[in-house]
């Protein structure tokens, strides 16, 4: 997500995910994890535009597809979101009757992100 690198991670609440986070894709535990390294290592193995199948991350616990965690069916509303969501609460609780900017992204058509 490009708001984290221009703001601090505690003024940045991605209530609907973040491309730089895997879980698992049976929701099996909760908990995400950093992706970055992962993902550089994985890029150049990238054949035809399709990753070998024995390449794909596997849940840690119990072996299913990691999936990115963005919103959508699979999403993983657990521990992680509700650390960002209770950073979202908490800037709209201290920005009640102030004058405020809210940045507003639109990726998709329910990809809506507030900061």
């Amino acid at each position: 997500m490009q708001f984290s690198k221009a703001f601090p991670d505690k003024d940045v609440a991605t209530i609907q995910g973040d491309w730089s986070y895997f879980q698992c894709a049976d929701k099996c535990h909760d908990q995400v994890y950093p992706n970055q390294t992962v993902v550089d290592q994985l890029f150049p193995q990238i054949e035809n535009g399709h990753l070998p199948e024995n390449l794909i991350p596997r849940c840690p616990k119990c072996g299913a597809e990691m999936l990115e965690w963005v919103r959508g069916y699979e999403f993983l509303e657990g521990q992680h979101y509700n650390n960002q969501y209770a950073k979202y609460r908490q800037f709209i609780q201290q920005a009640e009757g102030k004058k405020n900017g809210l940045f507003r992204t639109r990726c998709g058509y329910d990809d809506t992100d507030v900061y």
